[in-house]
């Protein structure tokens, strides 16, 4: 009876917001990317090669979850190498970034949650386990693997406050849902709570930690990675950096006077923005047009030389972790705007002082790992992110002290691949 009340709302809901999507594919091309396999068609090579052996389908919806992926799917390469793998996403933008990946034999979209299209697709994979990261829940793919005898495994999982919030109101449904997965391996006691209370049996519910730990990038990499920056932006030696990562709406703004207001308290200082989302590139270059701010495209490094320009907008995808190795501090976006932040793993991984605003609710835990070790500042509004990146950028000991702090408490939460392989290995073990 849920799945037919589902299933009966899912369609009128398709048909009612058809024109909307009809325009959104006219008009955006990111949308009209990958969409036979959102509706089951896959390539005929993928086919064939999923269907040569046995094979492992990891799902990650967007850039992010996919680099929480990277560093598990180099551990299970390892530990099952005559397992193929396979990355679905459901983002363009995670699409995009998941191309850089070595160790897969085979990505594509995710299919859109409709029977006939889940079915096929898992069909044609026929994965001996789905593996899909930070609670992504499809109530008919999951109920279909579930028929196939397919094991589904949470990875990274994680409930925010406000998913919590919403989950609850229909916390009769997810019950039912719920019990299509065989394990859920869960990033922090506190998410364990809410998978426990939205309906997940507590034999279970397991608390492994968060991948993207283990993401870290050896010192020799990082030197090389850094000083190929350094050429492409031309920064000097004198030169102070600071980025601000995964920004959104109504944030830029804020970064911009406290920009500028550093820069008359302090000299060679050059800033990284780096909006969220792709479709808000030419929003901010407005910004800065408006405020009669110089600046230059990341996309056009390549060809033009920076010059005097103080202000470098990331108009680029997949570089921005990359790029924390030339920073001397980061901001993390997101967190000035009631957005609930983004990963403060990766700069402080690599030894960067980190700096966000009071709304971190989606990353609590490592936030609160980071305060709590004094490895990362948490500021009340735009005046303080003016004055803490201002002292921070004047005092380099102090600022590579709080980096150092952050790197060793990050390098001492690493090993959520190998605890999530350990209980993965016994369904394919079996």
């Amino acid at each position: 009876m849920i799945y037919f009340i589902y299933n009966t709302l899912l369609y009128f809901i398709s048909i009612i917001a058809a024109p909307y999507f009809l325009c959104k594919l006219v008009f955006y091309k990111k949308h009209r990317m990958g969409l036979s396999q959102r509706f089951g068609k896959l390539p005929q090579s993928l086919i064939d090669t999923a269907q040569s052996g046995k094979s492992v389908w990891i799902h990650a919806v967007s850039v992010g979850e996919v680099a929480a992926a990277m560093p598990f799917i180099e551990e299970f390469r390892k530990m099952f190498p005559k397992y193929r793998i396979f990355l679905s996403t459901v983002t363009a933008t995670g699409n995009q970034f998941a191309k850089k990946i070595k160790n897969i034999d085979g990505l594509f979209f995710f299919p859109f949650d409709y029977l006939f299209a889940v079915k096929k697709v898992l069909e044609h994979i026929s994965p001996n386990i789905f593996i899909t990261f930070e609670t992504e829940i499809w109530p008919n793919f999951l109920k279909s693997a579930q028929d196939m005898n397919i094991p589904c495994i949470l990875i990274n999982g994680r409930i925010s406050p406000d998913s919590f919030k919403h989950y609850k109101k229909i916390k009769f449904f997810f019950k039912h849902i719920l019990k299509n997965f065989s394990v859920f391996c869960m990033q922090t006691e506190q998410d364990k709570t809410r998978i426990l209370e939205l309906g997940a049996e507590k034999r279970k519910v397991r608390v492994t930690g968060n991948t993207k730990f283990d993401a870290l990038v050896s010192k020799e990499e990082n030197t090389d990675i850094k000083n190929k920056f350094i050429k492409i932006f031309c920064i000097e030696e004198n030169d102070k950096v600071i980025i601000a990562g995964s920004t959104h709406k109504g944030e830029e703004k804020k970064v911009l006077d406290a920009f500028q207001y550093i820069c008359q308290k302090a000299s060679n200082v050059l800033l990284i923005l780096a909006p969220r989302h792709p479709e808000r590139f030419q929003e901010v270059t407005k910004l800065l047009k408006n405020k009669n701010i110089s600046y230059i495209l990341r996309s056009t490094l390549a060809k033009t030389k920076r010059e005097k320009q103080q202000i470098i907008i990331l108009d680029t995808i997949g570089e921005l972790s990359k790029l924390y190795t030339i920073a001397d501090v980061v901001f993390i976006g997101g967190s000035l705007v009631p957005t609930g932040g983004h990963n403060v793993i990766e700069p402080a991984s690599l030894g960067k002082p980190v700096v966000f605003g009071p709304y971190m609710y989606n990353f609590t835990e490592s936030a609160k790992l980071l305060l709590e070790g004094k490895g990362a500042i948490q500021i009340p509004d735009e005046a303080g992110l003016a004055d803490c990146l201002l002292k921070l950028i004047l005092n380099p000991e102090y600022a590579k002290q709080m980096g150092d702090t952050a790197k060793r408490i990050v390098s001492e939460k690493k090993g959520a691949s190998k605890r999530n392989l350990e209980i993965i290995s016994r369904f394919l073990n079996n």
